[in-house]
């Protein structure tokens, strides 16, 4: 799809008769928009996502039909104008030899399970990587540079010669390198001015020109034309400070009040212990641990009634390998995640009327069919709203950053191992880094002591069936008492207004 950008010729007024039917969200999506603005569609779908009159749940997805459609209808109407087609689509770029060539080198999508990972399709690095340099590439398009040029005047005899270069796209500049038509220096410094680009690069963070430097250094490398040079994007780009870092911290009480204020369903509880227990990314949990985990359950408990699975026997080893790394390491899930597990299979043969059989996902969708990792991302959105912890970062001005986000998980659990003495392999192997070669020997030679190790920290873990430790202090029993009381209030005051939303919309229809 060609990436246009728009420009307001008139504002939208709501009131006005258009002569067409205009949705309610398409109405309110046009209504964001300014006289003489200027954007890219990207930008007011971020703007949109979390917009709770257009959609009740946070999905970026959702957000960007909408405002498809709204650019369609805008445009229909006289509103909106095209003010900038990307130079090069998305195809046409990825038909460039040096593209392609690029392409076979990079790690494509590495899901075993989900359906939506079907040959020939993007993903994982490829996709990252690929829609940079189109980025990269695009920027170069039309414009004009000045290069030192080598020309043979005689047999033996070469002249330097200063000349203008209009590029058509990244692949030129590549030649031009190879071929040596462009002094390195040259290609260097027309590399720098884009990362240097206040215009495109304005309010990103070092960490995102890091990437791009990264992947333009990268695709010449794999090219088998290595260029080398040095940038700090932290002289020019703002970095993430560590008092940023310190809102991003989620607390094993934060968790506690995500798991009971906001009042997630029985398989919402389930997928949540689990992936913290087990330190999950996203992809892992829905693309390996949905699939594989079942059957390491039942050989571990002897059954497959897992009615009947011996908690005693916690915590439980499940051993997967990490999507992002390819690194095959096992982890726990202790007493909670398995208790929330068995209220969840037995609602799961309920609603499917079948029993577990190798190979199914255990956690599933409204069709039955495993969940998403983007599925796991809104849940935990809408779990941390619910339970007042949804708040923002704003020192963050071309995205929403939420203080608590799902990935904090897998830091909490690392934090709350070492927090408990567990050894430092453990906590490494726990969320899926690679040890050294004496500790990964150590765990495959004596599994029973990791496991052992990781239940040092059980007490803490298990924040429903050992709620008194789930607090930062373990003899701290009037924080307790003061942390049960102010849920019990919040709940209170969840009734009170559920009941009277019920009571004004029994009015309305009424009257």
């Amino acid at each position: 799809m060609v990436q246009v950008r728009y420009k307001v010729v008139e504002s939208f007024d709501p009131q006005k008769d258009y002569g067409v039917d205009i949705t309610r969200q398409i109405s309110q999506c046009l209504q964001l928009l300014k006289k003489g603005q200027e954007f890219e569609p990207k930008e007011i779908t971020l703007q949109c996502q979390y917009d709770q009159t257009l959609m009740r749940n946070p999905n970026f997805m959702r957000a960007k039909c909408i405002v498809s459609e709204a650019m369609t209808m805008g445009t229909k109407l006289g509103l909106l104008d095209s003010v900038k087609l990307v130079p090069m689509t998305s195809n046409e770029f990825l038909q460039l030899e040096t593209v392609q060539y690029f392409k076979e080198q990079l790690r494509g999508f590495k899901q075993n399970h989900m359906e939506s990972t079907n040959q020939g399709t993007m993903g994982g690095t490829q996709k990252l990587y690929l829609n940079r340099i189109w980025f990269f590439s695009n920027w170069l398009s039309g414009r004009e540079f000045e290069v030192t040029r080598m020309h043979q005047v005689d047999l033996d005899m070469f002249k330097k010669t200063k000349e203008k270069v209009i590029l058509l796209h990244v692949e030129h500049l590549l030649k031009l390198y190879q071929e040596s038509e462009a002094a390195e220096s040259d290609v260097i410094k027309i590399i720098k001015r884009f990362l240097m680009d206040d215009s495109i690069h304005q309010g990103k963070r070092a960490s995102t020109v890091t990437i791009l430097r990264s992947v333009i250094k990268s695709y010449f490398k794999k090219n088998d034309s290595p260029i080398d040079f040095d940038f700090n994007p932290k002289t020019k780009y703002k970095e993430t400070t560590e008092e940023e870092l310190e809102q991003f911290r989620l607390t094993l009480d934060d968790l506690f009040k995500i798991l009971t204020v906001g009042r997630p369903s029985i398989m919402e509880k389930a997928i949540v212990l689990c992936k913290f227990h087990r330190g999950l990314d996203n992809s892992t949990l829905s693309d390996r641990f949905n699939f594989q985990a079942w059957s390491q359950l039942v050989d571990y408990f002897g059954t497959t009634q897992f009615e009947n699975w011996d908690l005693q026997k916690c915590p439980v080893p499940i051993k997967l390998t990490r999507i992002k790394t390819s690194y095959t390491h096992r982890g726990f899930l202790d007493r909670d995640a398995i208790v929330a597990l068995q209220d969840w299979l037995k609602l799961r043969y309920k609603k499917t009327g079948k029993v577990m059989s190798n190979n199914d996902p255990i956690f599933i969708n409204t069709l039955h069919k495993g969940i998403t990792d983007q599925w796991v991302n809104v849940l935990f959105v809408k779990l941390s709203k619910r339970a007042g912890l949804h708040e923002f970062i704003k020192s963050y001005s071309l995205m929403r950053r939420s203080k608590k986000t799902v990935h904090e998980l897998r830091d909490l659990l690392k934090s709350t191992l070492i927090a408990c003495d567990v050894a430092d392999y453990v906590c490494e192997l726990a969320i899926g880094h690679k040890v050294g070669d004496s500790y990964s020997k150590q765990d495959k030679l004596f599994p029973e002591k990791t496991r052992q190790e990781f239940a040092k920290a059980s007490k803490k873990l298990n924040i429903f069936s050992n709620f008194t430790h789930s607090v930062s202090n373990f003899d701290d029993v009037d924080s307790l008492k003061q942390q049960i009381s102010e849920l019990r209030e919040e709940n209170e005051k969840f009734k009170f207004e559920l009941l009277r939303h019920l009571k004004l919309n029994l009015n309305i229809e009424t009257s």
